[in-house]
């Protein structure tokens, strides 16, 4: 019976020796007391936070530091509504924050403020974006002219925030619902526009000078599409992916069932190529099998979500998540008797696998990345849908890529009640859960729900930053990754490097 309790005894000890060699750990290096958590990004000089200012209710604070995590300057603004960030970017080597009081705030490379500006405009706007680039900012507006109707209107401001030059185009009929913008390089300037109430789409292509290269309608094979990835290519081109079609059933309702890839002429707006990837189809081609050698999906597939494009052996691919999506309901029983208690619904992604989408040859160069499934929940109401959760999980570094490390992807994991990363070579065509980096407190402590998921209140600092509140995250830039988790019982802070 010793005997027993001892190789009982020595079999527990070797396998928490195993179990603890294998869970390796980051450890936060830096922790920044902050009252309350707003928002935390990078840019290429530094890291900052914005956060409301501690004991006022109209004034919030930015906060600058070194990718150390050493503080570098605090700026404070005030306003009747409390002012927050709209947008950010870099203009040479000054980092430009537009504010929501109008302001645009630059800050040298040491964090330092050089200078504010404010853009006023007198027509009524009914539709607006802005580009921050080394050529300066540039407005894209849809205007309301009196006795004139809509017009879309583009103008132009250096660096020094002096107008350069102006565009305008009056609408025959209806109005210019904008799209999608984009700028290169060079300063070409292209719009993509929906065309009064209908889904037909139009493009606006402008040199540098504001002159107009092209005004045409974009012709597609089918209808009911939802853009949301619109750039120039490295040949001067224009590549715009979009979701087609919808699902209807109740238990994946809302994700698209194809996803389409068309190349438009940087200088003409003239369609190139057109291909729609058939979701059904990618899964029945690299999808898994049943026992029965029969597709495990027959009806519906998940959908992709495109994130970024990258170079693989001298190639472009489109790297693309696979996700499916539920609806959850929990009711929150109430303390009045007899009342039946408040539903909140919850909307899950379930992201599943990477995949590697040729963009010169989309339908026959294709490659499936494994790796582990991890659930995301986001309280967006019973109307939340795919569509509304993936921009926010985007902006807010939820879905599982992260970047590329040489040639490797950085992947976001989240198992055994922690977050974790890994680097997953593509030619091993899987991710290699051996090799997980676990890193910050446990996140729950309910191991039994299936499936693990990490849940999200759009609440949480969504007044700081557009769509923002992950209390915690990775934050990537140029190749270097920075840890990040709000430790909400210690108002704390806490960074970390990542080196591989």
């Amino acid at each position: 019976m010793k005997q027993a309790a001892q190789k009982m005894c020595l079999l527990l000890s070797f396998f928490l020796l195993v179990s603890s060699a294998s869970l390796a750990q980051v450890e936060f290096e830096t922790s920044l007391p902050y009252d309350y958590f707003g928002a935390i990004k990078s840019s290429k000089n530094f890291l900052f936070t914005m956060t409301p200012l501690k004991k006022t209710y109209d004034q919030s604070e930015l906060i600058i530091l070194s990718f150390e995590g050493e503080e570098l300057s605090r700026l404070q603004f005030q306003n009747r509504n409390r002012p927050t960030i709209t947008k950010f970017g870099m203009m040479g080597e000054s980092t430009v924050f537009m504010m929501s009081t109008g302001e645009f705030v630059l800050l040298d490379a040491d964090g330092k403020e050089t200078s504010r500006h404010t853009l006023t405009f007198e027509e009524k706007i009914k539709g607006s974006k802005t580009l921050i680039s080394d050529k300066g900012i540039t407005v894209i507006q849809e205007v309301k002219i009196p006795k004139v109707g809509s017009a879309l209107r583009v103008t132009q401001f250096s660096t020094m925030f002096e107008e350069q030059w102006k565009y305008e185009e009056i609408a025959e009929k209806g109005k210019y619902d904008i799209e999608q913008v984009v700028l290169s390089n060079n300063g070409q300037l292209a719009i993509l526009y929906k065309k009064g109430m209908n889904a037909d789409l139009g493009l606006c292509l402008l040199n540098s000078i504001g002159q107009e290269k092209a005004f045409v309608d974009v012709p597609r094979k089918t209808g009911q599409f939802s853009s949301y990835y619109f750039e120039y290519k490295s040949n001067g081109d224009l590549l715009l992916v979009s979701d087609y079609g919808s699902t209807s059933t109740e238990m994946f309702k809302g994700i698209p069932l194809a996803m389409s890839v068309i190349t438009l002429d940087g200088v003409s707006g003239a369609v190139k190529s057109d291909v729609l990837v058939d979701f059904l189809e990618l899964q029945q081609k690299l999808g898994d099998k049943t026992t029965d050698d029969k597709p495990v999906y027959s009806q519906i597939a998940p959908a992709l979500h495109m994130l970024e494009v990258v170079q693989v052996e001298g190639e472009s691919y489109l790297i693309c998540e696979s996700y499916l999506s539920r609806d959850r309901k929990q009711n929150v029983p109430s303390t009045t008797p007899g009342n039946p208690g408040t539903d909140t619904y919850y909307t899950q992604m379930e992201l599943l696998d990477y995949y590697l989408i040729n963009l010169d040859n989309p339908l026959e160069k294709q490659k499936r990345i494994w790796k582990q499934p991890r659930t995301i929940e986001l309280e967006l109401g019973s109307f939340g849908s795919a569509n509304s959760a993936r921009p926010k999980m985007q902006q807010n570094g939820l879905f599982s890529y992260q970047g590329m490390y040489n040639g490797k992807i950085v992947s976001r994991g989240y198992g055994q009640m922690h977050n974790y990363f890994t680097l997953i070579d593509l030619n091993k065509g899987k991710e290699e859960l051996d090799k997980r980096t676990f890193w910050g407190t446990p996140i729950g402590t309910d191991y039994n729900v299936l499936p693990q998921r990490k849940s999200y209140n759009v609440g949480f600092g969504s007044t700081f930053m557009e769509d923002y509140f992950a209390r915690e995250g990775m934050l990537s830039l140029d190749g270097y990754f920075t840890l990040y988790q709000y430790d909400v019982s210690a108002n704390t802070l806490n960074l970390a490097k990542i080196k591989f």
